[in-house]
C-alpha cells in the first residue's frame, strides 16, 4: 500500500498443532461499514441471490494502455448500499449528498465514489461484478494484422485473469476506479461537524478553492476562464420537477486545470454555501467520466446573471436528482482520505478451517 499497511496475526488457540489450508483463503466476502445502521458482511452467495445486471466495459488506463473488453454480470452498487441502510451520525446537515463511498480492493487498491454518482444515476452504471467474460472478436486477428506481434497487445488482455468481485464503473472513460478483488466498502461523512447557519436566502459574492493547505481566490468573476453552456432538468426528490434551466459558466474540471489544481483520483470535492448546504463530487467522476465535464460553476441562468440563488451555482446536470446543486457557492474544498494503519488479530479456534469466519477471511 502507498501510505498504510495491514498486519494480520493468525492465532492458533488450541493445545494441538492445527493448520489452515490455502483453499480456504480463496473464499471472499465484502464488509460494508462506516455510516450505516449496522455493518454488513456479504458473501458471493448473498450477492448472487440479488438481482443482477450485465454491463460491458472496454478497458483503457490513463496511460492509454488497452486492458481488454469484458462483459460483467454483477449487482448494482446502489442496491448494496440501499441494503446496508446508510445512516449519518449526529449532524446539523441530514442530507446524504455530502457523503463518500470508499471501495477497497486487492493489493491496497481503492476507489472513491460520491454518494450522488451512485444513488442519482441508473443502477447499472456502477456494479459489483461476480463474473467476467471477454468479448472475443468474431474475425481472426490475422485478417487485420500482418504479424502476431501487431495484435498480441490487443489479444492478450482478453485472456487475463480478473480478480473478482470487481467494482465496474461503466461511466468512466479510463478504468482506474474499476478495481479488482473488492474486500470492503466504507461509507464516510467527510465533514460531519461543518457548521450550518440558518439564513433567509444565502448570498455569496465570491468563492475560494482549497485543500486545507493552500487555496485559490477569492474568485469574484469567471472572466478569465473558458465559458460553456449546459441544459439541466431540475428534479428534486422532495419537490419534484422545477423546470429546464439553461446555465452558463465554467466547467469545474477546466477551472481546476486552468488554476493548476490536480486533485488525486481518490479524493473528493465538497462545495458549500454560507448556510451550510453542501454536496460532494468525487475527483474520479469529475476527471474520468465524460459527464464530469458538464459539472458547471454557473454565473448565468437563462441568459441573465444569477442573483436570487447567490452569485454562483454549482449544477450537476447528469444527476437524476438536483439535490447536489449548490446555490450561493462560498467554498470549494478538496478532501483526501489518508489510510490509517490497522492491526487485525484473527483467532481460528482449534484451527479447523470450517471455524474461520468470513470476516477473518476478509481481513486477511
Amino acid at each position: 500500500m502507498k501510505s498504510s499497511f495491514k498486519l494480520a496475526i493468525i492465532g492458533i488457540l488450541a493445545a494441538g498443532v492445527c493448520a489452515m489450508t490455502v483453499e480456504t483463503a480463496r473464499a471472499w466476502s465484502i464488509q460494508i461499514s462506516g455510516s450505516v445502521r449496522q455493518p454488513v458482511i456479504m458473501t458471493h452467495d448473498d450477492l448472487a441471490n440479488m438481482q443482477t445486471v450485465r454491463v460491458r466495459l472496454n478497458e483503457m488506463t490513463m496511460k492509454k494502455e488497452y486492458a481488454g473488453s469484458f462483459v460483467y454480470r454483477g449487482v448494482p452498487l446502489k442496491s448494496v448500499l440501499e441494503l446496508a441502510a446508510i445512516e449519518k451520525e449526529e449532524t446539523d446537515f441530514p442530507k446524504q449528498v455530502d457523503m463518500a463511498v470508499i471501495v477497497r480492493g486487492a493489493g491496497g487498491s481503492r476507489a472513491v465514489l460520491s454518494w450522488g454518482e451512485v444513488m442519482y444515476r441508473n443502477a447499472g452504471d456502477i456494479v459489483l461484478a461476480l463474473s467476467a467474460e471477454p468479448v472475443i472478436p468474431m474475425k481472426k486477428c490475422s485478417d487485420c494484422h500482418k504479424s502476431a506481434a501487431d495484435y498480441r497487445k490487443w489479444w492478450d488482455p482478453l485472456h487475463k485473469k480478473v480478480d473478482l468481485p470487481r467494482l465496474v464503473v461503466t461511466g468512466d472513460f479510463y478504468t482506474e476506479r474499476s478495481i479488482e478483488g473488492v474486500t470492503s466498502i466504507e461509507i464516510v461523512d467527510p465533514r460531519p461537524k461543518m457548521p450550518v447557519r440558518k439564513m433567509g436566502g444565502a448570498q455569496s459574492p465570491s468563492f475560494t478553492i482549497g485543500d486545507g493547505k493552500a487555496g485559490k481566490g477569492p474568485i469574484a468573476d469567471l472572466a478569465s476562464f473558458d465559458r460553456m453552456e449546459v441544459s439541466a432538468k431540475q428534479v428534486g426528490d422532495g419537490k419534484g420537477f422545477h423546470g429546464l434551466h439553461e446555465f452558463e459558466g465554467v466547467s469545474l474540471a477546466s477551472m481546476f486545470k486552468k488554476l493548476g489544481i490536480r486533485p488525486a483520483l481518490d479524493s473528493v470535492i465538497i462545495a458549500s454555501a454560507p448556510d451550510g448546504y453542501r454536496s460532494l463530487i468525487s475527483a474520479g467522476e469529475l476527471l474520468l467520466s465524460p459527464s464530469g465535464r458538464n459539472i458547471i460553476v454557473a454565473d448565468s441562468l437563462g441568459g441573465k446573471p444569477i442573483d436570487k440563488l447567490g452569485k454562483f451555482v454549482i449544477a450537476v446536470p447528469d444527476d437524476l436528482s438536483a439535490d447536489r446543486w449548490v446555490r450561493a457557492v462560498e467554498k470549494i474544498e478538496i478532501v483526501s482520505f489518508p489510510e490509517k494503519a490497522s492491526l487485525s488479530v484473527i483467532g481460528v479456534g482449534c484451527g479447523d478451517t470450517s471455524l474461520i469466519t468470513l470476516e477473518a477471511i476478509s481481513a486477511m
